[in-house]
């Protein structure tokens, strides 16, 4: 059986100091499936899968950058619900999750290529 490898930007850094970036992600159920989304292959992390979402612009709430973060790559609009679970800050990554649920408007979408 051949041994899984992590995808080589996932490898431990040997800088010394790393640049906090603020993200939001969404997670996005709909008729019992979660939504995911492949980076684009000349990105970086290029081919790999993510909850869609991306960087917050300065002066920028969480909940604003995630609205406009799936305007700009899905092509869809949400409501940023109730904040869902506990903030608690993760040692491992850094991240500091804010779960919150997210509310489609009604209709049919299909997947912007």
């Amino acid at each position: 059986m051949a041994e899984k490898r992590a995808h080589p930007s996932l490898q431990p850094s040997t800088t010394p100091a790393l640049q906090v970036v603020d993200v939001a992600a969404g997670l996005i159920f709909r008729d019992g499936k979660l939504l995911i989304t492949q980076r684009r292959t000349d990105a970086h992390l290029g081919g790999l899968w993510e909850f869609p979402g991306g960087k917050r612009e300065p002066n920028e709430t969480f909940e604003e950058c995630l609205v406009r973060e799936l305007r700009e790559e899905l092509g869809i609009e949400v409501v940023v619900g109730e904040l869902w679970g506990e903030q608690a800050p993760s040692r491992r990554a850094g991240l500091t999750p804010s779960r919150r649920i997210l509310r489609p408007p009604a209709g049919n979408y299909s997947p912007r290529r």
